[in-house]
């Protein structure tokens, strides 16, 4: 593809939560943003998921609620075949939420919140 890679990335407060922003997530992620206790990191963690599963879903030609993962040996998630090709990391910290990708190499981004 020779796209290199490409970044994107959100301010949680800038994204509401509804119950149709919610189907992106699949039951799995559903489950695990309610055992968050603190509503700030519930609602990051929806942000987080809404993000990738978007940018990867319009990478992909697919809906976001078609995205399927899978976690390697250290628990860092991966695309299922036939897409397994397109590479992504993500990160996020209070106050900020991104998402990076490549169909060329394995990639990798961090942010720390400095206070």
């Amino acid at each position: 593809m020779g796209e290199g890679a490409r970044l994107w990335w959100v301010r949680p407060e800038a994204v509401q939560e509804s119950p149709s922003a919610l189907l992106l997530l699949d039951e799995h992620e559903r489950a695990a943003q309610q055992r968050f206790i603190p509503p700030w990191k519930r609602h990051e963690y929806f942000v987080t998921r809404a993000l990738v599963r978007t940018v990867l879903g319009e990478a992909l030609g697919v809906a976001p609620e078609a995205v399927r993962f899978q976690l390697n040996q250290w628990g860092r998630p991966g695309l299922l075949p036939p897409f397994s090709q397109l590479r992504f990391n993500q990160t996020h910290t209070q106050g900020l939420v991104m998402c990076l990708l490549s169909w060329e190499h394995e990639v990798g981004v961090d942010t720390e919140l400095l206070s």
